[in-house]
Formats: structure tokens, sequence, C-alpha cells
């Protein structure tokens, strides 16, 4: 007797044929989800940036730009502080231009002088700078401290950054020298002296300031 069968199924089989079809289906599924994916992800990147993308990039640029006007109002402003404070001390020294003319008074704390700037002419490597100083008090000063401060030109004034950035460093450029003459200030009379600065050349005195400091006062006995 033949126990051979044919064209039957089994449970094992039935459940075999089930799971492949289930994973063709996932998988054609999965297939489909991807290239919907791909689709969308290009149609997003057609149509650019979101409305909120948008809002952050305009805040982010908004927000460095502040930052930018708040790094230069505060060099300006530290300018300006400088510029205050050297106005402060104007009282107590006297400036010129080469060819000015005309005397500047000279606050110092025993006394008020006049001081002109006579000439400026080269010296060696340097510039010969000749002053005058007329003493208003009744008393003699012997062997004043003179400071000359010198420089090229200041920078044009603007409201800038770039003033600022120049002013500072037109600041730093600025040189300076401290000597004592070796003459008497004598009550109602003009006194001259030179002093040489160097190295330097015509533009680098530019701008002249001078103070000037007399602590050895001479009054006579009678």
């Amino acid at each position: 007797m033949d126990n051979t069968q044919t064209g039957k199924s089994t449970p094992i089989s039935d459940t075999i044929g089930c799971i492949t079809v289930l994973a063709l289906v996932l998988g054609i599924g999965y297939l489909v989800f991807m290239g919907a994916k791909s689709a969308w992800v290009s149609h997003i990147a057609k149509e650019g940036p979101t409305p909120e993308e948008m809002q952050a990039k305009k805040d982010l640029d908004l927000l460095r730009s502040r930052i930018d006007a708040l790094e230069a109002a505060n060099t300006l402003m530290q300018a300006e502080m400088r510029f205050a404070e050297r106005a402060a001390e104007s009282a107590k020294t006297a400036s010129f231009t080469p060819g000015s003319a005309g005397y500047q008074l000279v606050q110092s704390k025993t006394g008020t002088f006049l001081v002109w700037l006579d000439k400026v002419a080269p010296y060696a490597n340097g510039q010969r700078l000749t002053f005058r100083v007329a003493n208003t008090q009744s008393v003699t000063y012997k062997n004043p401290t003179i400071t000359v401060t010198w420089s090229t030109a200041a920078p044009e004034v603007t409201g800038s950054e770039d003033y600022a950035k120049a002013y500072e460093t037109w600041t730093a450029s600025r040189r300076t020298k401290t000597e004592t003459v070796f003459l008497d200030l004598r009550p109602g009379w003009w006194s001259t002296f030179n002093i040489v600065v160097s190295p330097a050349t015509a533009s680098d005195v530019a701008n002249i300031e001078l103070a000037l400091t007399a602590t050895i006062v001479s009054i006579p006995i009678r």
C-alpha cells in the first residue's frame, strides 16, 4: 500500500508561507515609505527653511548687529573719556602747533605762567623747540622742570568707530620728555630756553604740549 501523499500542505509550511508573504508586504511598505520620505525631504529642501527657522536667523543676525554696535560704542566712549581727561588737564599745559602765534597760560601748583612757542628748527636727528616763558608772579623761580609732549597731527574728530581706533593709535604714539632748565624765571620778565626732542622729524612735532613745574622760589629779603 502506497502511503505517499502529494498536493497537501502542513501547518508548518502554511506558517512559512504566511511569514514570507508578510515579509514581502512589509518590504514593499518600507520601500514605499522611504521613497515618500525622500520625496518629502526633497520637497522641503526646495521650499527652503520654515518660517520659524527664518525668524530665528533674523533674530540671530539682529543680536550680532547689536553686539557689534555695542562694541563700537564702547570703543568710542573710552576714546571720549580719554579726551575728556586730557581736556581737564589742559589748564596745566600749553598746546601749540609749529608756526602758531601768541602765548598760552600754564597753571602750576606755585603760580601761573605765560608760555610762547617761539620757533621749531631741525637739530641733529631731532627738532629744537624754543620757548619763551613769562613769570606773572612777584617772586623768582629757579630751575623749573619742563615736560614736553609731541606727536603727529591728531586725527580729525568724527563719531565713527574708525575715529576711535585712530585716536587710540595716535594717543599711543605720543612721546614725552622731562628736563630741568637751569635758569631764573624773574618776575615780570620773559625767559627763553630750548628743548631738543629726538628722534623726530618736522611731521613728528605737529602737536606740541608743555607743562611747567617750579618749586624753587627766591624772594629777596629787604
